[in-house]
C-alpha cells in the first residue's frame, strides 16, 4: 500500500488506506536498485527522496503530478516521471506547482 515496484516502475501510494491520511516512511527498497523516502498528507505527496544505488533510470507513478528536482524528467502520463539517474545520486520529488 505504501510503495510497489514492478513492470519497470516505482508507484508511490498505490493503495493507501483513508484510515492513514498523513505519514511517512524511510528506506523502501524498489526493483531495479532504488530506495525511496516518503511523506505525505491528506493532500498527497509532500516530498519524496529516491536514491540510486545502482544508476538504471527509473519510471516513477504518483497519486498526484510531481515536480523532480535535480534532472530533467520526462512525463509520459499525467502522474509519472521518468528520468536517468546516477549511482549514488538522490533525486527529490516535490508536489507539482500549479499554473504549468
Amino acid at each position: 500500500m505504501l510503495l510497489q515496484s514492478h513492470a519497470d516502475e516505482i508507484d508511490l501510494l498505490p493503495s493507501l488506506t483513508e484510515a492513514w491520511p498523513a505519514g511517512s516512511f524511510c528506506g523502501l527498497r524498489a526493483r531495479g536498485g532504488f530506495e525511496v523516502d516518503l511523506a505525505w498528507t491528506a493532500d498527497g505527496i509532500t516530498h519524496a527522496e529516491v536514491r540510486s544505488l545502482l544508476g538504471n533510470p527509473v519510471r516513477i507513478r504518483t497519486p498526484h503530478p510531481v515536480d523532480v528536482v535535480g534532472t530533467h524528467a520526462g512525463r509520459p502520463e499525467e502522474c509519472v516521471v521518468s528520468f536517468d539517474t546516477r549511482r549514488g545520486a538522490r533525486y527529490r520529488l516535490t508536489a507539482a506547482r500549479t499554473g504549468r
